[in-house]
């Protein structure tokens, strides 16, 4: 209809809800992709390329969930919830967490992915897109909220990157 354009809120609900759906759909297919094992070396270098493509694109279409303040309303305790501050309740944890493995999990196919986790704890504290406010909230299904469990992988992340620093030095030939 003429009276749906770019800049009216219904518009942009459609578009939010819409980048969400396609991050989702594309989420099963990249994790197929991940864990496919090739045969022998030929598809090994294949599924190399594959797993690295597919990863850009989850990352990209899970931040452009992030990125552009999905249904950007926030939830303060004890306020009543609308339907869309509902749905960015259930939906900006849930993306927050598959970014997060989607950067974890390919560690191995794209080293600087480890760090890239890491820095998901600055996305999350600041205070321009508040999704902090998204995992501090309290539920029926998360009555402590879920900044715990989002703390839990940033620790998974840290001692991995410490894991592979340590290996590293490990590995350097001492100069003679």
């Amino acid at each position: 209809p003429e009276w749906i354009t770019e800049s009216t809120p219904l518009f942009r609900e459609y578009m939010h809800i819409l980048s969400l759906c396609d991050a989702l759909a594309f989420y099963a297919s990249w994790a197929e992709t991940v864990c496919r094992q090739p045969t022998d070396k030929l598809q090994s270098f294949e599924h190399k390329q594959r797993t690295i493509d597919a990863t850009v694109r989850m990352e990209q279409l899970l931040r452009r969930v992030l990125d552009v303040d999905w249904l950007g309303t926030h939830v303060q305790d004890g306020e009543d919830c609308t339907e869309l501050q509902k749905l960015r309740l259930l939906y900006v944890p849930e993306v927050v967490f598959r970014l997060h493995g989607v950067l974890y999990e390919t560690r191995d196919f794209v080293p600087q992915n480890l760090a890239r986790s890491l820095e998901l704890a600055q996305m999350v504290a600041g205070d321009g897109l508040g999704i902090y406010r998204e995992l501090a909230q309290k539920s029926p299904m998360h009555p402590n909220g879920r900044l715990v469990a989002f703390m839990a992988l940033m620790r998974k992340s840290a001692f991995e990157l410490l894991r592979v620093q340590e290996s590293a030095s490990d590995n350097r030939v001492a100069p003679v």
